[in-house]
């Protein structure tokens, strides 16, 4: 049998290594576009790929949801309403996803 555990060197090691290629990766965009004009596709990507997968999660967090059994979905309902609400209110991301969340998990202790 083979020990698989990492001793201490290895894992810093290995927490160092990853450390510095998710600083590459996120160093990478601004490295590459600091002196230049962004192209439009990347533009567009900016500015539409977050509330897409923003839509792509809703749908994923909804897919295994039963209307059937109870609760028949209303905590998921009213979590995603009062996020939508909140987001309108007060215009800030931070606030209305704390405060679905708590709102749905409040829902689903009490239903």
């Amino acid at each position: 049998m083979i020990d698989s555990a990492l001793s201490l060197n290895e894992a810093l090691l290995y927490m160092l290594l990853f450390g510095v290629l998710i600083f590459l990766t996120r160093l990478f965009p601004f490295a590459l576009f600091s002196k230049r004009r962004m192209p439009a596709f990347l533009n567009f990507t900016v500015s539409y790929l977050p509330p897409m997968i923003m839509m792509i999660l809703v749908v994923y967090s909804l897919k295994d949801i039963s209307f059937a059994i109870k609760p028949f979905a209303i905590p998921h309902m009213i979590g995603i309403l009062s996020c939508i609400i909140l987001h309108i209110w007060k215009k800030n991301a931070m606030i209305s996803i704390f405060g679905s969340t708590i709102i749905y998990m409040i829902l689903m202790r009490l239903i």
